[in-house]
């Protein structure tokens, strides 16, 4: 059985589920919300407050990312800019096209809220210690790697894009 988006989604789901049930009746009623880059609190709000923008900050990403995918499926491709544009949104590749895009956006967004979760378990733990503070090696490091993976996805989209295949009749 392989992992699909769709399971990878539910995962993340669940884990956030988890994440808040687990930690809600733990953190104090003040929480640091907010930390300077070497890791020191520097804005608190209530716990209500953190965890209500920590839930709608991941169903807004979840919505947009997902929304766009749709978006972009159900247009066919309208309104993506890629290279060689007439030849990747033709009739006849249109749809591969605007499935490959939506595919990638999800991907993306997944990418996304799993760093957005990870991101809040480490304002949670901070929150945990006295006096609260942010492990920013385990920040700045989960911060590098979504960075790197934004960046390898962004050359995957060009590079797939950038050139016809070769042995195309059309190319």
């Amino acid at each position: 059985m392989t992992l699909s988006r769709h399971h990878l989604l539910l995962a993340l789901l669940v884990l956030t589920a988890a994440q808040i049930g687990w930690f809600e009746p733990r953190l104090p009623d003040q929480v640091v919300s907010n930390f300077d880059y070497d890791g020191s609190a520097n804005g608190w709000s209530s716990k209500g407050a953190f965890l209500g923008g920590f839930t709608i900050m991941m169903a807004c990403t979840l919505v947009l990312f997902y929304v766009l995918s749709w978006t972009i499926r159900r247009m066919g491709g309208k309104g993506i800019n890629v290279p060689h544009r007439d030849y990747w949104l033709a009739p006849e590749r249109r749809g591969k096209t605007a499935a490959f895009v939506g595919d990638q956006l999800e991907i993306f967004g997944l990418a996304t809220y799993a760093f957005l979760l990870l991101t809040n378990q480490l304002t949670i733990s901070a929150n945990l210690v006295d006096p609260p503070e942010l492990p920013s090696a385990a920040f700045w490091s989960a911060f590098g790697a979504y960075m790197l993976g934004g960046f390898v996805w962004t050359i995957r989209l060009i590079t797939r894009f950038s050139n016809k295949p070769v042995d195309d009749p059309e190319g």
